[in-house]
């Protein structure tokens, strides 16, 4: 792994790195999308349905309905004609209910590293092999799966050496989601998605606190009463001195707040480091590392831990499966 030049960057937090030509190998797919396979295959015991849900309906109105007014509004929209002679039908309309003892608003967010280096082959499934990126696609929409049963919005971001919003938030599109991330296809439209990169190509460098603070942008105003948000990338340092300063620099909203602390004021925030396996003992410091350093920021022992190393072993799916089970019960974690 490479070391860090601070004295070279402008931005210590930039890390530039060459980009890789992804397609250079055509892979020998016998699937029509051997991505999708592989998230169909390994998804659903790793996916576990909630006890009950969160974010109940209820009865929020009943209007006196019209022709001229069509259904719109009504996720539900019963329509009941009256029992008496001469009376006008109406519309029960019901609606998420934001706040109190009736349900929360409560969302799931991820943030990928889509620099360079993430080309780097990650997993082995029935003689097909799978890049890092890829890898990622397939556990986000094991995510996005959980959040459709625990009935949770959702947003995706990236970062290279810019942010950027892959799916905007809170959604609740789970499906197209799902559909969308795990396809190859860039000639469909999935809700007015850009199609300049397939989800988490890799390109460019690595800036972190871009890709922080864009999802901080994200849930702002948006009346969210809980999220739990999951940044994924392979820049790490065996003293977790990379990650920590970037989850430490400025929100950029002018109170001085990191971005780490406005993120845990939502939930809980996870920082998972992915590398080869080689370098497991290595990661797994840096990352106990990193945990350490924010307990000693926020002045207690957070649980579980909010730095996770994945040791990615690329001759097999079980580093996907690992890294998937674990992002769903992450996602859990908005009750």
């Amino acid at each position: 792994m490479s070391e860090v030049d601070v004295n070279k960057l402008k931005d210590p937090f930039v890390w530039l790195e060459p980009v890789g030509d992804c397609d250079a190998e055509e892979k020998p797919f016998g699937f029509e999308n051997p991505l999708r396979a592989f998230y169909e295959d390994i998804a659903p015991p790793l996916v576990e349905k909630p006890k009950a849900p969160r974010t109940p309906l209820a009865p929020i109105r009943t209007t006196t309905w019209d022709p001229s007014q069509g259904m719109k509004g009504a996720k539900y929209p019963t329509f009941v004609p009256l029992p008496l002679p001469g009376t006008t039908p109406v519309t029960a309309a019901q609606a998420r209910v934001p706040r109190g003892k009736s349900g929360k608003n409560t969302m799931v967010n991820v943030i990928v590293d889509v620099s360079g280096s993430m080309g780097a082959t990650a997993a082995s499934w029935k003689g097909y092999t799978f890049g890092r990126w890829e890898v990622a696609r397939i556990c986000t929409a094991i995510m996005i799966k959980q959040c459709l049963l625990g009935d949770d919005a959702f947003a995706i971001y990236e970062f290279e050496s810019y942010p950027n919003v892959l799916w905007k938030g809170p959604s609740y599109q789970h499906q197209d989601c799902i559909d969308y991330i795990t396809s190859y296809d860039m000639g469909r439209n999935y809700s007015g998605r850009s199609f300049g990169y397939l989800p988490f190509y890799p390109r460019g460098g690595t800036n972190i606190p871009s890709g922080l603070r864009e999802c901080i942008r994200g849930m702002e105003g948006q009346g969210i009463d809980k999220a739990v948000t999951i940044v994924i990338t392979d820049m790490w340092d065996q003293n977790g001195d990379y990650i920590f300063n970037a989850a430490m620099s400025d929100a950029g909203r002018g109170d001085g707040k990191s971005c780490d602390e406005v993120l845990r004021a939502y939930g809980p925030t996870f920082y998972i480091a992915i590398a080869d396996y080689n370098s497991k003992a290595m990661g797994e410091k840096g990352m106990a590392e990193l945990s350490r350093k924010l307990n000693e920021v926020h002045g207690k022992n957070i649980n579980p831990p909010p730095g996770l190393f994945e040791a990615i072993d690329s001759t097999n799916a079980s580093s996907a499966i690992s890294l998937g089970g674990g992002m769903a019960k992450m996602a859990q974690m908005t009750k």
